[in-house]
């Protein structure tokens, strides 16, 4: 997990609103890098800015799989994570913040789940598809946060 930022303050919100939001900062880099991609292609497709940029859109693809389906009682679990709001971030730091905020998502599912289990343990009629469910959602998460953290984003002259 990245490094907290000096600046970074401590957001609170509910899972489904930071798998939101970490979704939508990760596919605004996507098609920000590809915009990059696009404008050196013709020139420059044999730089090393050209591979890594081409090479983080492909990383960062995923982002089309769409958001997955949680039970309605996860999706608004209360859950806290560090979200750095300086103006003006780097692509490394708004992809740390993506990652900050599904990381939490992901951990927070964990944490609903759990306290499910928990509490319907001596329901012999509860259905546990919901908390299968989430948990799923957390492994699919943690498989975004890994995948997030391989994209590279070079500078100007790299």
């Amino acid at each position: 997990m990245p490094k907290p930022s000096k600046r970074a303050v401590v957001v609170t919100g509910t899972i489904l609103a930071a798998i939101e939001g970490g979704r939508s900062l990760l596919e605004e880099l996507r098609d920000e890098c590809q915009e990059v991609v696009d404008g050196l292609e013709e020139r420059f497709s044999g730089t090393a800015r050209y591979e890594t940029m081409s090479s983080t859109v492909d990383v960062l693809d995923f982002v089309d799989d769409g958001e997955p389906e949680l039970p309605d009682e996860a999706g608004d679990f209360g859950i806290s994570y560090t979200e750095d709001q300086r103006k003006n971030l780097s692509r490394a730091a708004r992809r740390d913040n993506a990652v900050n905020m599904l990381s939490a998502a992901a951990d927070g599912l964990r944490e609903w789940a759990s306290q499910e289990q928990e509490d319907h343990q001596d329901d012999s009629d509860w259905d546990e598809s919901d908390v299968t469910n989430a948990e799923e959602v957390a492994d699919q998460l943690e498989e975004w946060v890994g995948n997030a953290e391989d994209a590279e984003f070079p500078g100007m002259m790299g």
